[in-house]
């Protein structure tokens, strides 16, 4: 009655599970994890995947603005069929390494790219979600924002460098040279601000010409309606670009040509200046840690090669003096028994020699004794 009772008071739609079930549940899961554990780092797994990823970046660059009905058709078709793919990959790798041993990696930095490839798919299936495709029920349409997370799929692009080793590396050591250089950096946007105020200082409202090329004052350019450069120093922003432009030496003898012509000698040694402190020094330098950052990787590979080249020669002279050592107590053990067969047969013949001694004196004994008794005959037989 107490167990009908218990039953009862369960409810109904409850299941009970039996230490048995359970251990058979608990069995099944540690199952299903190895085994997904093994899909996940399986080469078929990985070349899928890399496959897929090239043929999402072929389709995003197929996208244009001009795409009949049709072509927009298929083009969600497809994008929303990569999204899935995607969504079962960082799915599998969860149920494989768990939720943490995702976002932590399997391997060093690995956790930063499954925190990006979750990222990218999350945005892809959040857009599906607020914008679903037609051929779901959806619209076609949608906001600047939406446009804005259809953009965010080019990300995917960056996938193929996580499944290169090559790119990985130069991705990593560029990562790591900016941090070396981030003192650097600073110290270039420090230069390129004060370069920005004196040109604004120098240079603002002054770079103006007329239609014949000829440069004109500030009442001059607005009473004509004059022509002003792109490249100027008219306003903070302007100015900024006009720097990165003569930083980058891309038509910087132009911009430093129409400022020395609307002011004179002095804009040369602006422009000057700013070559030699911006992009011969500090661009440089810039470089110079760059290739220093490479130049180390390629130093840390050359000794990784090395130290597996003398791992191996480590291991091959370990088996040849294992197989010397081998060899050498094999022939100690053939020495041993030859000595100890020697040793046998020495003590052998010293016994025989002896044995035979032993019996030559007992026969000089015997000898001795028959003559004995010989003459003690012959003595008695005169009485």
């Amino acid at each position: 009655m107490a167990s009908t009772h218990s039953l009862d008071s369960v409810g109904e739609g409850c299941v009970i599970i039996t230490p048995g079930q359970r251990e058979k549940l608990e069995k099944l899961g540690t199952h299903l994890v190895h085994e997904a554990q093994r899909l996940v780092k399986s080469k078929v797994f990985k070349t899928f995947f890399l496959c897929l990823i090239l043929l999402n970046v072929a389709t995003l660059a197929t996208d244009r603005i001009d795409m009949s009905d049709e072509e927009e058709e298929v083009h969600s078709i497809l994008n929303f069929c990569f999204t899935m793919l995607f969504t079962v990959e960082v799915a599998l790798k969860m149920c494989a390494f768990g939720v943490y041993g995702y976002f932590k990696g399997e391997e060093p930095g690995a956790g930063s790219w499954n925190t990006f490839d979750f990222l990218v798919t999350a945005v892809s299936l959040l857009q599906i979600c607020i914008v679903p495709p037609e051929f779901i029920g959806g619209s076609s349409s949608g906001t600047a924002e939406i446009s804005a997370l259809r953009a965010f799929r080019a990300f995917r692009v960056f996938q193929l460098l996580r499944r290169n080793d090559e790119l990985n590396s130069l991705l990593r050591t560029t990562v790591r040279a900016l941090k070396e250089a981030a003192s650097l950096l600073v110290l270039l946007f420090l230069i390129m601000f004060i370069f920005t105020l004196l040109g604004m200082q120098i240079f603002a409202n002054r770079i103006c010409f007329d239609e014949f090329d000829e440069p004109l004052s500030l009442t001059e350019c607005r009473e004509q309606n004059g022509f002003v450069p792109r490249a100027n120093f008219d306003s903070f922003l302007n100015s900024m670009a006009t720097v990165f432009i003569v930083l980058t030496a891309e038509m910087w003898n132009t911009v430093m040509y129409d400022a020395w012509r609307a002011t004179g000698w002095p804009a040369v040694i602006y422009f000057v200046a700013l070559i030699v402190l911006g992009l011969v020094f500090v661009l440089n330098l810039f470089l110079a840690i760059l290739l220093s950052a490479f130049e180390s990787r390629l130093d840390d590979e050359d000794k990784e090669d090395e130290s597996s080249m003398s791992g191996h020669s480590a291991s091959r002279g370990g088996s040849s003096s294992a197989s010397a050592s081998r060899k050498n107590r094999k022939a100690e053990a053939s020495e041993s028994r030859g000595s100890t067969i020697l040793l046998t047969s020495v003590v052998e013949l010293e016994g025989l020699r002896k044995l035979k001694e032993d019996l030559k004196t007992r026969e000089a004994r015997a000898a001795r004794h028959r003559r004995s008794l010989t003459d003690g005959m012959e003595h008695k037989e005169p009485v």
